[in-house]
């Protein structure tokens, strides 16, 4: 439910969104040499390891792509090189903020 809010409030603010509701769906996407990203939002819901492992996935295929990582928890651990956090509740603003401010930075 809130993920369809974050895509639609993106889309409003121009930006193209591709949806991927498990993993797998990201690393099919991630498998198709037509598909390129400059971002990725990710809603952490899984340990830390795996994490880790989608992240590098999505970097060896899009070397470019920022990442935007969203969780429940306030763990430091996640403050990994490349990737910027969002700790929940967040208002939507706040995501549109922060989107900006990885693509402005990317720019």
């Amino acid at each position: 439910m809130l993920r369809r809010l974050f895509k639609t409030c993106l889309e409003q603010k121009g930006h193209q969104v591709i949806e991927a509701t498990h993993v797998l769906q990201v690393y099919n996407l991630l498998s198709k040499p037509s598909e390129t990203f400059d971002l990725a939002v990710i809603d952490l819901l899984m340990p830390r390891p795996e994490t880790t492992t989608l992240i590098s996935s999505i970097w060896i295929e899009n070397p470019m792509t920022s990442v935007v990582l969203i969780f429940s928890d306030a763990f430091e651990l996640y403050h990994l090189p490349g990737v910027t956090s969002l700790a929940k509740p967040f208002a939507t603003e706040e995501l549109l903020s922060r989107v900006e401010q990885v693509l402005a930075a990317r720019a």
